[in-house]
């Protein structure tokens, strides 16, 4: 990030005087890829760390594991009415297609 790097982020968001948002999940994805580089960001306050090259899979399985409790505590809204899709599909691998590789 050109103004701040992701250490910065985490610190402001977790020491932030909104309190909701001291319990945003923050996932690393860097090309750090050292076991190091992981303990670091846990220590500075992220709740996880996925390695580059991002791939869809590990990715899907960070959201829905950090973001269970996010969907399940609004009860003012449906999955389906904030997202406009099911509950189980928080990651539209549709969106993120690069078209056709040919």
């Amino acid at each position: 990030m050109p103004v701040m790097d992701g250490f910065e982020a985490t610190r402001r968001i977790r020491n932030s005087p909104r309190r909701e948002w001291a319990d945003i999940p923050i996932i690393a994805v860097t090309a750090d890829a050292m076991s190091d580089d992981r303990d670091k960001c846990l220590s500075e306050g992220m709740n996880d760390y996925l390695a580059k090259p991002v791939e869809l899979g590990p990715l899907q399985n960070l959201l829905d594991k950090w973001l269970q409790e996010s969907r399940t505590s609004d009860t003012s809204q449906t999955p389906e009415q904030l997202t406009g899709k099911p509950p189980n599909a928080i990651l539209d691998a549709d969106a993120l297609s690069y078209g056709d590789a040919s």
